[in-house]
């Protein structure tokens, strides 16, 4: 997907100069499409992903992303999904995310 829609990107002639994917196998799907036009991550375009999977340290460059607690984000989803199915409230809250920088961003 992330291929896809900076090949679209990119025909439009939009300026950009910066990516934010909403995960990182989008990120980097993203970075081939980039590398294919031309344009150097992160010298023309920095880069993010979100998720921190394992491949990410393995991009070159290697891709900044947002690392998220996956095992709580889970818990927190079952325990949401248990109160509505009690009809119970349920107050939104965030869970904690931290940058892991690389040199997808520059």
């Amino acid at each position: 997907a992330g291929h896809e829609a900076v090949q679209a990107l990119l025909s439009s002639g939009t300026a950009f100069d910066a990516i934010f994917a909403a995960s990182d196998l989008i990120a980097i799907g993203a970075m081939r499409a980039l590398a294919e036009a031309g344009l150097s991550v992160p010298g023309d375009v920095a880069l993010v992903g979100f998720d921190d999977i394992p491949a990410a340290s393995f991009t070159n460059p290697p891709l900044t992303t947002v690392s998220q607690d996956v095992k709580a984000a889970g818990e927190a989803l079952v325990d949401t999904l248990l109160r509505k199915i009690r009809g119970q409230a349920v107050e939104p809250y965030m869970l904690p995310t931290q940058l892991i920088v690389r040199g997808s961003s520059g």
